[in-house]
This record gives structure tokens, C-alpha cells and sequence, in this order.
């Protein structure tokens, strides 16, 4: 025998089969909840790509709503969560393109949504096209024109705006102070 154990020396006591079956359980619960948030966090990088971005306006462009409005967005730039580019933004109705912006400049806060609010803090462009007032199918008999949630615009910029002979009588270009 070893002089540092005795036979006389009782055995450590294990922790109850319950005890460690807990254990596991919520060890198991950590990973599962850490995988979740972390994929969670590569998906929002992921939409933050070129890739994504690709999505997100394809997504936008299958849009169909019941007015008929559909929007178009050649390309986005910069990040998704902060200050975005989008390049060839166009909007159209049943009749065709009604408005036309080559660059939009946004600078924005997506989280806001969660608290129901769209929260842009500045809108730039710097030339519009209007081509045409859309006609837009009407909705329900006394629905609300706008979405269910607040806007809020900080600061709007478009420095050239073009309108049609259809919505001025002839074509007039027109520019705008900066609205805030």
C-alpha cells in the first residue's frame, strides 16, 4: 500500500447521478443557446455583404403589394446597419416607371424597427427624376395610407429635382433647400 492512503480512509463522496445529469443539461443548454447567437451574428454579417446586399434588393424587388408599387434598386453600397449607397433607384406602378433617382444617399438606424419606428437621419440625393404622379391601386375603404409605424426623416437633401410634363405642365427642373 501507498503511505500517503490508508485502507481505512473512506472513498470521496460522488456528486448524485442527478446532480450531474442536471449538469449536462444545462451545459448542453449553454452550447445550444451560444450556437443560436452565433449564428445569428455570421447571418447579419453575412447580409452585410455584396453578396447580401444582392439579396436584399432582389428580395425588395419581389416585393408585390396590393397598390401595385414596385421598387427597383440596381445596387447597394456601404453597410446595411449604417450608411448605405443604393445606385439606380427606380419605382414604378402599373402603368410603368414613375421615379427615378441614380444615387440615394442613406444614413440610417435599422434597430428601430424593433421599437416600431423607421429612423432615418439623412436622406440625399442628388438628382430625382418624376417623371409622373403614380397611380397606384387604392387599398381598403379606410385603411391607413402609410405603414403602421413612425417615420422620422432627419435631414432630406435633393439637390436637383426633375419633373415631367405630366406632373408641371412642361418639363422643369427645380431645386430644393435642405428640409430638416
Amino acid at each position: 500500500m501507498d503511505a500517503e492512503t490508508s485502507p481505512d480512509e473512506p472513498l470521496p463522496e460522488m456528486p448524485p447521478a442527478r446532480s450531474r445529469w442536471r449538469g449536462r443539461i444545462l451545459r448542453g443548454l449553454a452550447w445550444t443557446i451560444g450556437g443560436i447567437v452565433a449564428l445569428f451574428a455570421i447571418i447579419l454579417w453575412g447580409i452585410d455583404t455584396g453578396p447580401g446586399h444582392r439579396l436584399i434588393a432582389d428580395r425588395i424587388a419581389a416585393m408585390r403589394p396590393s397598390s401595385g408599387l414596385r421598387i427597383r434598386i440596381g445596387r447597394i453600397d456601404g453597410s446595411l446597419w449604417s450608411a448605405a449607397t443604393l445606385r439606380d433607384v427606380r419605382l414604378y406602378d402599373s402603368q410603368g416607371r414613375f421615379f427615378e433617382a441614380p444615387v440615394i444617399k442613406l444614413d440610417w438606424r435599422p434597430y428601430s424597427w424593433a421599437r416600431n419606428k423607421l429612423d432615418i437621419n439623412s436622406l440625399s440625393a442628388d438628382l430625382i427624376i418624376l417623371d409622373r404622379l403614380p397611380k397606384l391601386k387604392p387599398g381598403r375603404p379606410g385603411a391607413p395610407i402609410l405603414p403602421g409605424f413612425d417615420i422620422r426623416i432627419g435631414k432630406l437633401t435633393v439637390d436637383r429635382l426633375r419633373l415631367g410634363p405630366d406632373v408641371a405642365g412642361s418639363k422643369r427642373a427645380v431645386r430644393l433647400a435642405e428640409i430638416a
